[in-house]
């Protein structure tokens, strides 16, 4: 995990803060509300994140920079515990008097918001100095912190009332939790499946290179689904899953050996993340059919278009727990091209789906028991 090397004053809100944080958030692990604000028009793109139980952290930069070498820095920080008045207040005052920052103005504040800006003299950390503008805002469950810094003083000035303004009108966003269990279109239609080709592609060389080879999935709603996996000659693999609650079929189409499983219930829905997570680490109901929808119901952020492989593309940027994620889509289909994900450990893994298939009729066929299989227990 890389150190921190934004803001200076991070450091010191967050042991600020620590004494007022509840063992474990009120919001779980997953926290979800964030602050909404303009950005200056200019291409910002979230280049870490960070989170535990009691602090989420994201922090932009300009494109071409990062949280190493920056020029000017976006920083959200969010503390989710339950949110007064007095706790605003102390937190600013407490921030401000217990520390050395230099120069400290109040520029605003309201009910629910301060903003100050401050001046850090330059030292032996920070021997360029720093301009920030820095938000504390009250949310419905939670407290945020939003920053804007610059090194340089007049690039400061230039892109302060923006920040200021931006600032003020800041809003809350929420995610519908009418609608937690997520909808896609592309999976709404019981008499319509998907077919998706995809491979992946990781920072890391995998133990298996077969790994990276293309993968096939039909899904159709959350009831049918058959995967098919490259065959592994060397191994002697190739591997099926079939689905059609409550059965499960998994087989080796080399050797002709299978297994049967009978979902005990009371649910039956099956689930495919992209990423392949299987406990609660943010990602597990980002799955393959319901990316846009992923994206949309958290609030993700609209990036600007790209020409990826000749593909016009729609990107669209999420933050969600310690996950960076962008989402490619053809302007032509507007279907899914290629999806990735960051860590806070600086590593990348990235989904091309090389075929995207939607509103194909349902074939009951493919999710029927194979024969020809010899069934162990």
């Amino acid at each position: 995990m890389p150190k921190f090397q934004s803001v200076y004053i991070f450091k010191f809100l967050f042991i600020l803060c620590i004494c007022f944080i509840p063992k474990t958030s009120i919001a779980g692990d997953v926290y979800d509300e964030k602050i909404i604000f303009d950005f200056d028009g200019r291409e910002w793109v979230a280049d870490y994140a960070n989170a535990n139980k009691e602090m989420q952290l994201v922090e932009y930069v300009l494109k071409g920079e990062s949280v190493f070498n920056w020029s000017e820095m976006v920083t959200i920080q969010t503390f989710p515990f339950k949110p007064d008045e007095d706790l605003l207040n102390s937190i600013n005052n407490n921030y401000i008097n217990q520390y050395n920052l230099g120069e400290v103005i109040e520029l605003f504040k309201s009910n629910t918001k301060i903003i100050d800006k401050i001046y850090i003299h330059p030292d032996k950390n920070y021997p360029q100095g720093e301009y920030t503008l820095i938000l504390f805002m009250l949310g419905s469950d939670g407290v945020h912190q939003v920053l804007y810094a610059a090194h340089d003083e007049k690039q400061f000035l230039n892109q302060k009332q923006h920040w200021v303004e931006s600032f003020k009108n800041a809003k809350e966003f929420n995610p519908d939790e009418s609608t937690k269990n997520l909808n896609s279109p592309l999976l709404s239609n019981s008499e319509q499946m998907i077919f998706i080709e995809y491979r992946y592609k990781t920072s890391e060389a995998p133990k298996n290179p077969i790994y990276l080879k293309s993968k096939k999935l039909w899904r159709a709603t959350n009831t049918y689904m058959r995967t098919e996996k490259h065959e592994d000659v060397e191994n002697e693999k190739h591997m099926q899953i079939i689905v059609s609650e409550p059965d499960l079929w998994a087989v080796n189409q080399k050797t002709k050996k299978g297994q049967h499983h009978v979902d005990p219930g009371p649910t039956f829905n099956t689930r495919i993340p992209v990423f392949g997570e299987k406990k609660d680490n943010g990602l597990r109901e980002f799955e393959f059919g319901q990316e846009q929808t992923f994206f949309k119901h958290y609030g993700a952020r609209q990036l600007k278009d790209e020409i990826i492989d000749s593909h016009e593309c729609n990107v669209f940027e999420l933050t969600r727990l310690y996950w960076v994620l962008k989402l490619y889509v053809r302007k032509d289909t507007n279907l899914p091209y290629l999806v990735s994900r960051k860590g806070p450990d600086n590593k990348m893994m990235s989904v091309y789906y090389e075929t995207y298939q939607s509103n194909l009729d349902f074939d009951s066929t493919l999710f029927t028991k194979p024969e020809g299989i010899s069934w162990q227990k």
